[in-house]
Formats: C-alpha cells, structure tokens, sequence
C-alpha cells in the first residue's frame, strides 16, 4: 500500500511520518472516543467510516479543524463493503464494530491481501485467541494484524507485564471492570454481554481450564473513591486463554465485571441463572429491551467506573506479594479505555517505535506507561498499592 504523502498531518508530525487511518464504527460509542484520541496524534489523517453518512459528517464538525478529517459510508454487510475499503487506501484499518462473537477475520485476510495494517477492539474469547491463524501470512505482507485492542487483553496484560519483575513467583490475578451507570450502552456491547451471561465459558482456575458460566460467581470489590465497592460476577474474556502461556507457574487467572445499579447486576444475574437452567436458551434476543429499560435508569447511579488487576505470588524476597492496581474513571470518561490500545498502537507506528509484524492477539503490544499517556487528557487515574 502506497503511503499517501501528500498528507497534511505529516507536516506535523516530528518524525514526518503520516498514516491515513480508516476507523470503521466511528459513529457509535467507542469509535466517537477513539476517534477523538486519533485526532490529538501528530501524523493521523483520519477517514471516519460508518453506515450513516450524517452522523460521520456531524461527528468530524465535533473534532473540529486540528487534523484534515474525511467521511466514507461503507456497510459491512453489503457486497460492496471490501470495494469501498480498498479504495480509501489505508494505511490502518481500525474496526470497532462488535459484537465480535458473531465476526470471522475477512477484513483482516483484506488487510493482509492489500498491506494495510488491521486493528480490531475485539474481546471476544475464541476471535481474539484464533487471530493467530493468519500469522504466516500477515508476516509475509510485513504488515500488523492484531485482535483484542481493547480494555482486556491488551490494557490487561499490560498491567501484568508492568508488575511482573515484583514477583518471584505470580501465582494469583483476579481481574475485574464496573463502567459507570451513566455510561453510554452501546447496542453492540449489550448484546455481546448479553450473549455470554448463562453461558460455560473458559476461566483459569487450579493451573488448568475449567468451564464456568457467565455471570456466576458473584464477588464484590472495594475501589477506590468515589467509585466504592460493586458486585461483580464471571464474564468471557480472552485473558484465561491467553495469559497463562505468558505467565509460568500461574494457579489461576480470573475476569469478572459488573454493573453499579443492584437492580440491573442481579437482574443480569437472574437472567444467567434463567439460562443454566435452560428455561431460557440465551439473553440475547432481550438485548434491546434490556438496553432501553437500563436508559430508563441512566440518572440513577454514577458516572464513574473502574477497573483492578489484583495479582498475588511470592516476592523477590521470598515472601508472600500482593499488588493491586486500580484504574478509576470519573465524569463519563470510561469508555475512553477500551480504546486507548488502539490509539496507541497508531502513535507507535507513526513513531517507529512499533516494529512487530504479523497477526496475534494485543498483548505486549502496548505498554503501561503508553496506556497513561495516551489518557492523560483524560479524567482517568492509575493508582498501585497492597491488595486488601
């Protein structure tokens, strides 16, 4: 793929490189926030796709005049969809457009046939973990394809591999995300957790695999101010299959997420149960239903949210370590999270700092310290301490 130098972000960019960057989704929940993260970054000229012309054009007056910002209205279901692509000429493509569970890897097989480079914010377990399939051949185009820039795996396991030298032995990570009552719910995001609850999927537990059903087990947490403590339950993620490889010696490794309003998390919850008993075979079909019952209640609650990655072993000096690290989001900034990966892996491509080839999962990818730089406009704050 030809780099377009006639990039007027390239000017300002101090390495003078550019990338035309095409953010598939722009106008739903994620792609507005990632989209505002593109148009800070020296060297992004940024094509803002989606189904609804009007909303694009609306969104790129918001962003204002910082960086040159085109439109393309593109439907992925269309049978045009890869010819529209192919002749917006990308340098990136970025897809944010979920549920994954339901997505094969045809947009990064297009990628890889045109050397552009792919970036997807996928959590979806099996999509993420399966990315590798295209390795060989995303290697021999000399381009990135990555899966899961999102909250989990890639911010995740960055803050592992940021703590991992504090360890002996890391035997222990518990993981856990509460976003905010007042958060905007994308329809995409309802159903894809919507389509998990009452499910069997993976969790890492006593140094082996082991089925759990979403939105089970339910465990509260404490945050920090002012998010408090919330309930949170078994979600599916990719980290259980993921991380343990990357981890010797883990004994377990688990994920949950939960809702602020008691009324909705154990609704949901009441709704799994529903499931594994097979009075109902899935949520999804209520997706919509539930999303326009939970906006009935958006003034309830807060707007802040919250992640932790609790990780517990042995120390370097041989005594039992516990670490906590905690992300607080606060004035409706957390969706900016899930897509601050993403936003990185564009700057340090930009940068050159960024040299990997290949298709693989967003782990490793990003570090921490490039997670804080790129929210730092952001009301978003890490905090490390002993876990409780």
């Amino acid at each position: 793929m030809q780099q377009d130098h006639s990039n007027p972000a390239a000017a300002n960019s101090p390495t003078g490189r550019s990338l035309r960057v095409v953010l598939l989704g722009a106008s739903g929940m994620f792609g507005q926030r990632l989209a505002a993260l593109l148009v800070s970054i020296d060297g992004v000229q940024l094509v803002l796709a989606g189904r609804r012309q009007r909303e694009l054009e609306a969104l790129a007056r918001r962003l204002g005049d910082a960086i040159a910002i085109e439109t393309l209205q593109i439907d992925l279901d269309h049978g045009d969809a890869e010819r529209i692509l192919i002749a917006a000429r990308p340098d990136v493509l970025i897809d944010t457009c979920g549920p994954f569970q339901q997505r094969d890897y045809a947009l990064a097989r297009l990628a890889i046939a045109e050397r552009f480079h792919y970036i997807d914010l996928a959590d979806a377990a099996d999509h993420v973990a399966g990315i590798g399939v295209l390795d060989a051949a995303a290697r021999a185009a000399g381009v990135l394809i990555t899966s899961g820039a999102s909250t989990v795996p890639a911010l995740s396991a960055a803050v592992i591999d940021a703590h991992r030298e504090s360890f002996r032995q890391l035997l222990h990570v518990d993981i856990g995300i509460t976003p905010g009552n007042r958060a905007e719910r994308g329809a995409a995001t309802v159903r894809s957790v919507l389509s998990t609850v009452g499910k069997p999927h993976i969790q890492f537990i006593d140094a082996a695999p082991a089925a759990r059903a979403g939105w089970s087990s339910l465990r509260r947490h404490r945050y920090a101010k002012p998010v408090g403590a919330r309930w949170l339950a078994y979600c599916a993620v990719p980290d259980p299959l993921l991380l343990p490889a990357r981890y010797p010696g883990l004994r377990s490794l688990q994920m949950r997420a939960g809702l602020e309003l008691h009324r909705m998390h154990f609704g949901t919850w009441l709704g799994g149960l529903l499931v594994r008993l097979r009075l109902l075979r899935s949520l999804t079909p209520y997706a919509d239903w539930a999303r326009r019952l939970s906006e009935r209640w958006i003034d309830a609650g807060s707007d802040c949210g919250a992640m932790h990655v609790q990780m517990r072993g042995i120390g370097r000096n041989g005594a039992p370590l516990s670490i906590e690290w905690q992300l607080i989001a606060e004035y409706g900034d957390g969706p900016y999270v899930p897509t601050a990966a993403a936003a990185s892996l564009v700057r340090l491509l930009i940068t050159g700092q960024l040299q990997v080839r290949g298709a693989m999962p967003c782990i490793g990818l990003v570090p921490l310290h490039e997670f804080a730089h790129t929210l730092a406009q952001r009301s978003i704050r890490f905090a490390t301490g002993p876990a409780a």
